[in-house]
C-alpha cells in the first residue's frame, strides 16, 4: 500500500515504461494494480507472480478507470495515453477530462519523443493547466529523439537536445524547450517531477 494505504492502478503495466513503474512500485512495497487487456498474456502473469493485481481492462473503455479512481486508487497512465497514432489520438480526449475530474490521475511522459506519439507530446504542451499532473519518463533504453524541436522551429532546443549527455537529460531538454512542465507530485509519496 502508499503511504495512505491505497493502491496504485498503473495503466500500461505490460509495456516498458508502465512495466518498470509497476515492479519498482512493487519492489518499494506498494499495493499495485496493473491495468492490462489479457490477464492471460505472460507479462500480466509475471507481474501476478511479483505481486500486482491485475484489473483487465482498456482505455477504450473509461469507467475501468473511472471505477478506480473513484475508489481512490491513484492512476498512472504510460505515454501520455498515447495509442500511437501520431495524428488521431483518440485516448487525448479521455486523459484530460481524468485529469481534470481526478486528482489521483496522472500521466507519464515517457516515449512521446517517439514518431508515433509525439502528436501527444505537442497536444499536450497546450494544456499548461494539467502540468501538475505529468510524471517525467522516458521509457529508457528506447530512444528519445530531439526533432520535436524543429516541429515548433526550436533550432537551438534542437542542438541543445542533440548534445545532451543522455537521454534522460535529452527528455529534459525537449520537454522543457517546448515549454512542457512535469510538476506530479504524489502526496506524501515518490517526488516524481521532472529532474529539471
Amino acid at each position: 500500500m502508499g503511504a495512505d494505504g491505497r493502491p496504485v492502478l498503473v495503466i500500461g503495466a505490460t509495456g516498458h515504461q508502465g512495466g518498470a513503474a509497476a515492479r519498482h512500485l512493487l519492489a518499494a512495497g506498494w499495493s499495485v494494480r496493473a491495468l492490462v487487456r489479457d490477464g492471460g498474456a505472460p507479462a500480466a502473469q509475471a507481474l501476478r507472480a511479483a505481486g500486482a493485481t491485475l484489473a483487465v481492462g482498456d482505455l477504450d473503455e473509461p469507467r475501468t478507470i473511472r471505477a478506480a479512481l473513484d475508489e481512490g486508487v491513484s492512476v498512472i497512465a504510460a505515454h501520455g495515453c498515447s495509442s500511437g497514432l501520431f495524428i488521431r489520438e483518440p485516448h487525448f480526449r479521455t486523459m484530460l477530462d481524468l485529469v481534470r475530474r481526478y486528482p489521483n490521475f496522472y500521466v507519464d511522459t515517457s516515449a512521446l519523443t517517439i514518431p508515433n506519439r509525439v502528436g501527444v507530446l505537442f497536444r499536450l504542451r497546450r494544456h499548461p493547466e494539467i502540468f501538475d499532473r505529468l510524471i517525467f519518463g522516458t521509457d529508457y533504453p528506447l530512444p528519445v529523439w530531439a526533432y520535436p524541436c524543429v516541429g515548433v522551429l526550436d533550432w537551438r532546443g534542437y542542438g541543445q537536445a542533440r548534445t545532451a549527455m543522455n537521454r534522460f537529460d535529452r527528455q529534459a531538454v525537449i520537454l522543457d524547450r517546448l515549454g512542457v512542465s512535469c510538476g506530479a507530485k504524489l502526496p506524501g509519496r515518490l517526488d516524481i517531477a521532472s529532474p529539471r
